[in-house]
């Protein structure tokens, strides 16, 4: 039987190596593995429709199902997830010590909709009390769904420049929170400091407070697509999982990797976050779907509530 060729387009990730290099494939499925930026990867899927299955935002995708657009369909495999704090710095000048001087201040970002965004002002609100609409947030990208939407008190500017890190320094923010962190953040300029200056502790308590470990991106397939070869999304699924578990695997022997404290954090990651913090099943991620989606609602960006179920393909529900 032929092998139905599909475009990924996916960014690089250790985790996912064995199925990036093709020693994992999946049942039925040529991959052709197109490797693209973030932003510039959600916009060609989303304004042109270009791939066949694409890592793509997980507050976007909230937002086109709230909107009663259904053109894309979800599996239940999440590519990305990232704690906020780690991602979140400021200025030395600003005065900003910890989460809470953040009201009455700038905070670059790259668009409301974006996911981190979402995740980390859920955080700032539930977790630390911080009101979001007592900070003026500074995008940098328009949205990618919703552009015309209007949220009720929210202090929201377009930057003149899209280079945050340089906006912080010359003071027209105060901080910023972008997913993909500035030179000047990771050069250790000594103008630059951490909102939270202690992050892998408030990432730990974030976890207990709420139960996530936000998802940034799921895979997302054209519905027209998918009905025609519904078996795709439980075999990608398939693939996903088991390029994974041998990554488990390989991670299992400190020797073979280059971190020196690599085993430390390993074994830090299971006890806080369990033994799979990436589960690709419906099941085990329903409750931060479920904040995901809560929080959106809180936050404008959805006019109601969608339900979990709704968002992913029938015949993966059950997974």
């Amino acid at each position: 039987m032929s092998r139905l060729p599909l475009t990924l387009a996916i960014s690089h990730y250790d985790y996912l190596q064995p199925l990036l290099d093709g020693r994992v494939r999946p049942e039925g499925i040529d991959l052709n593995i197109a490797y693209a930026p973030s932003g510039p990867r959600h916009r060609r899927m989303y304004e042109h429709r270009e791939f066949d299955v694409c890592e793509f935002s997980m507050s976007s995708y909230i937002v086109m199902r709230a909107r009663g657009e259904d053109w894309l369909t979800a599996v239940p495999v999440f590519t990305r997830r990232m704690f906020g704090e780690q991602f979140f710095f400021c200025s030395a000048r600003s005065g900003i010590k910890g989460p809470g001087d953040l009201p009455g201040k700038r905070v670059g970002i790259l668009s409301y909709e974006n996911t981190l965004a979402l995740t980390t002002k859920g955080v700032l609100q539930h977790v630390h009390g911080v009101t979001l609409t007592d900070i003026t947030w500074v995008a940098t990208e328009e949205e990618l769904v919703d552009r015309d939407r209007k949220v009720p008190g929210l202090r929201l500017e377009r930057a003149e420049s899209k280079d945050v890190g340089a906006l912080m320094l010359a003071g027209k923010i105060d901080a910023l929170l972008v997913p993909n962190v500035p030179k000047v953040c990771l050069d250790g300029h000594p103008e630059v400091r951490r909102v939270f200056p202690d992050f892998r502790e408030a990432q730990r308590c974030s976890y207990e407070a709420t139960g996530l470990f936000p998802i940034m991106h799921p895979l997302v397939i054209p519905t027209e697509l998918y009905r025609r070869h519904p078996w795709i999304g439980p075999n990608l699924m398939a693939a996903f999982e088991a390029a994974k578990r041998i990554q488990y695997e390989f991670r299992s022997q400190p020797h073979r990797m280059t971190l020196a404290w690599a085993m430390d954090a390993w074994e830090e990651e299971r006890r806080v976050l369990g033994p799979d913090p990436w589960p690709f099943t419906l099941r085990e991620n329903r409750r931060a779907l479920e904040t995901m989606i809560r929080w959106s609602h809180e936050q404008g960006l959805i006019d109601k509530p969608v339900a979990v179920d709704d968002l992913f393909a029938e015949n993966v529900r059950g997974r």
